[in-house]
């Protein structure tokens, strides 16, 4: 059986629609899956952001205050850890300190009388060295050698003290041990050269 023209038109015609239907609806699905639903994901995820961030915006100013004293604190203390490192010399300092002692019990009216220093004794960390001091002197000046002592700028520890005194005489026979501390390293390795 023979089509005649017309049939063979609308056919032709009808399978254009049809062509062109499937190349609509293949651009369509494509779109979706390629361009519509990850934009929809992204979308989402963009939601989900914008609430996290709303949340922090709302707690900006304490998370600001917290920050700030936070970082006063830490200036404070790297404030202190300077100054610390500076009252605890790198190297023992001898001569420093056998003149620092003599111009505290002058000052002080105490009469020194002999300074022995001891090995020193090194730690890991730092260096512990050790000093005793003699004298002799009323209570009241070995009160104010030893006030004048707590004053110096470098870090001094006493270990050992003694008091005798004179029933013969208004003063007293004095011997105190101090120990310095001296060489510190730092083990901060956050801070440039270690260095606070």
């Amino acid at each position: 059986m023979k089509l005649n023209h017309s049939n063979r038109q609308n056919l032709l015609n009808w399978a254009l629609h049809a062509a062109g239907f499937l190349a609509v609806a293949l651009m369509l699905t494509t779109f979706y899956q390629l361009g519509y639903a990850r934009l929809a994901d992204q979308g989402e995820g963009y939601v989900e952001r914008a609430k996290q961030l709303d949340k922090l915006l709302a707690t900006a100013d304490s998370v600001k205050q917290k920050h700030q004293s936070l970082r006063k604190k830490l200036a404070d203390l790297e404030q202190q850890a300077a100054t610390m490192h500076r009252r605890l010399p790198y190297k023992m300092q001898r001569e420093q300190f056998e003149h620092s002692v003599r111009q505290a019990a002058a000052k002080a009216g105490f009469h020194l009388e002999i300074a022995t220093w001891h090995t020193p004794d090194p730690t890991p960390s730092h260096s512990l060295a050790e000093v005793s001091v003699d004298g002799v002197g009323s209570f009241a000046s070995i009160c104010r050698f030893l006030d004048k002592i707590n004053h110096l700028a470098r870090i001094t520890k006493i270990s050992r003290l003694q008091l005798d005194s004179d029933p013969k005489s208004e003063s007293y026979s004095f011997q105190v041990t101090f120990v310095l501390v001296y060489g510190i390293q730092s083990n901060d390795t956050n801070r440039k050269d270690g260095v606070l």
